[in-house]
């Protein structure tokens, strides 16, 4: 491959996950309703009742944990934090930083950090860790030694009840598209169970959620 059409290709890549990015954002509030892994995790539950996790918006996104009970202050991540979610004895959060960006596993209990995956937009913690990755969405498994394709072309709006809801996308002219359903965009269902897909609702306007 020469140079140009190296850079060609990187340009595309590029483009297309700034697209997703975008997408992503676009799409967040679609279906309505909360997780506790939403954006910025502003739900998430711990079993470690004596602590408090957060994103320091004041402190570069870092990701922290504050101490009730003698407000002792513990930083996990040096690195932009956009997400996160604690199961069990896991502390799971994805860095900020586009297609570098890291899915991370820290242990509370042995006090080890595990990097899960790379390029994940945004993740659903459940039974396996569900990611965006790129223009696909994947099955993480916690010790990070599975990563399955579940949906290709697809942007995931949320998890519930061991179900993916999702639009699909398609290239065209270079630029990454929702597929439409008359004047409205299809939403489909995936069950990690069967993994079957269905159709279900038609969205006729997205808004970003604000």
């Amino acid at each position: 491959m020469d140079v140009k059409a190296r850079k060609s290709r990187f340009r595309k890549y590029t483009l297309m996950f700034f697209i997703v990015s975008i997408l992503l954002m676009v799409v967040s509030g679609v279906l309505g309703g909360k997780n506790a892994n939403d954006i910025y995790g502003e739900n998430a539950e711990s079993t470690y009742s004596d602590d408090e996790f957060y994103i320091d918006t004041k402190d570069g996104n870092k990701l922290k944990q504050a101490k009730k009970s003698d407000k002792e202050e513990k930083c996990y991540s040096t690195e932009s934090v956009k997400q996160f979610a604690v199961v069990g004895k896991y502390l799971i959060y994805c860095t900020e930083k586009g297609k570098d960006s890291k899915l991370i596993r820290y242990d509370l209990e042995s006090q080890k950090s595990k990097k899960l995956a790379e390029n994940i937009q945004k993740f659903y913690a459940e039974q396996e860790i569900y990611a965006q990755n790129g223009t696909q969405i994947v099955a993480i498994s916690y010790d990070g030694k599975n990563i399955v394709s579940k949906v290709k072309d697809a942007v995931m709006i949320k998890y519930k009840a061991k179900k993916i809801y999702f639009l699909k996308t398609k290239e065209e002219d270079g630029l990454l598209k929702f597929e439409k359903k008359g004047k409205g965009y299809q939403v489909y269902e995936y069950d990690t169970e069967t993994g079957k897909e269905n159709e279900k609702n038609v969205v006729k306007k997205i808004e970003v959620k604000k």
